[in-house]
């Protein structure tokens, strides 16, 4: 067994639908303990008595270098969130949250109260409006 010398997690993919029919996906995560002798990340089984590999939960999505704690939490101010396909009408963000590592989050709330990270993503369906807008061009 070989323990991590920094802190590694193992992301989870979920997905669920919402009432309104459309379909959210989230990735949730677990500290990876140690690592098997195949190089294989386990975490802490459901009933908190033994490792796993973490490879035995099916929606398994890979390890990442986990960004520690949470140092600050911030008002968004008036930040804003658009969602693509939700009408073009930019939300409100919630807040903003700062990691050990130095990663600052936005914070996005849906109708129901469950609060979003908005990390960077291939599949980005999102965009963060700053304070103010994006201002016009400047002609010269």
């Amino acid at each position: 067994m070989i323990v991590p010398n920094v802190p590694i997690e193992a992301t989870f993919k979920e997905t669920a639908k919402a009432v309104d029919g459309i379909e959210t996906t989230w990735f949730n995560t677990r500290p990876v303990v140690a690592f098997n002798d195949d190089d294989e990340p386990l975490v802490i089984a459901d009933s908190r008595k033994c490792l796993v590999r973490a490879a035995r939960y099916t929606n398994f999505a890979g390890i990442r270098v986990a960004r520690g704690r949470v140092v600050a939490a911030l008002p968004a101010g008036d930040w804003k969130v658009l969602w693509k396909g939700d009408g073009n009408k930019p939300t409100p963000l919630v807040g903003w949250v700062v990691y050990e590592n130095g990663d600052c989050v936005g914070l996005d709330a849906d109708y129901e109260g469950v609060v979003t990270e908005l990390e960077p993503a291939s599949d980005q369906s999102w965009e963060i409006i700053p304070a103010g807008g994006w201002g016009e061009e400047v002609s010269e």
